[in-house]
């Protein structure tokens, strides 16, 4: 079967490893593990993945329909802020996590039939990206710890976001075109605003198979030795490179 391009091609056999290893620590640490749907939402995947996984969390109305709907499993809802949407997120979730205590006050009676629940800001990161510092200077994310003073029995749930599927997926192209304008520039017929905002986002270069990513500063020199150069574009008006090999 011929499939038309841009697509994108998950392999469960990548894709192993990592939820493997969030099966072991849920195994080990008695932590549930929940699959972020605003991560990945592809939900061909979600047989497999909820052999691993204890659930899903959301954060909109859809994603929280789409979980119970196509995963099983613990349906969490988790929103930087609700509004009238909540009444309808309560009818496919078994629990409702609040991100502030205000919040918490103002909805806890519409959702007094399922399990509430209150993000916490760790104070803590491991993030490379400011974009997703969780815990900068005035984070409105989750609560502080010193807004609490007792110590519950908790349950501890984890969010893997996109290390639950992080190498499993290619995005398959096809060359439209090539332009000559003192480098080769391939087009593809994909961009990445449209099918890879993450490296826009957070400013990284997708790894291209069988090339090597170089920088800017190198490409004198690697002309100079003889090896082909090619800049990948997709065919958008956006001037970003997408791609340098």
């Amino acid at each position: 079967m011929t499939i038309s391009t841009p697509y994108y091609l998950i392999d469960q056999k990548r894709m192993l490893p990592a939820i493997e290893i969030m099966r072991y620590i849920r195994e080990y640490s008695g932590a549930k593990s929940v699959l972020a749907l605003k991560y990945f939402s592809s939900w061909c995947t979600f047989d497999f993945m909820s052999q691993y996984m204890d659930g899903t969390t959301s954060s909109n109305l859809y994603e929280a329909r789409l979980g119970f709907e196509n995963f099983g499993g613990e349906n969490h809802g988790y929103s930087v802020a609700y509004d009238d949407e909540i009444k309808e997120i309560t009818q496919y979730c078994d629990k409702i996590i609040f991100n502030s205590i205000s919040q918490l006050s103002r909805f806890k009676n519409l959702t007094k039939n399922i399990s509430l629940g209150l993000r916490l800001n760790p104070e803590v990161d491991h993030s490379f990206y400011s974009l997703s510092d969780i815990i900068s200077r005035y984070s409105r994310l989750g609560v502080r710890a010193n807004k609490f003073s007792d110590k519950y029995a908790v349950k501890i749930y984890l969010d893997p976001g996109e290390t639950a599927v992080k190498n499993s997926t290619s995005l398959i192209v096809k060359i439209l075109d090539v332009i000559e304008n003192e480098l080769l520039t391939l087009i593809v017929d994909a961009g990445v605003e449209t099918h890879a905002l993450d490296a826009l986002i957070y400013q990284f270069s997708p790894k291209l198979e069988g090339a090597e990513v170089i920088d800017e500063v190198d490409i004198t020199r690697m002309l100079f030795e003889g090896k082909t150069v090619y800049r990948v574009f997709g065919r958008t008006c956006f001037s970003g490179i997408f791609l340098m090999v």
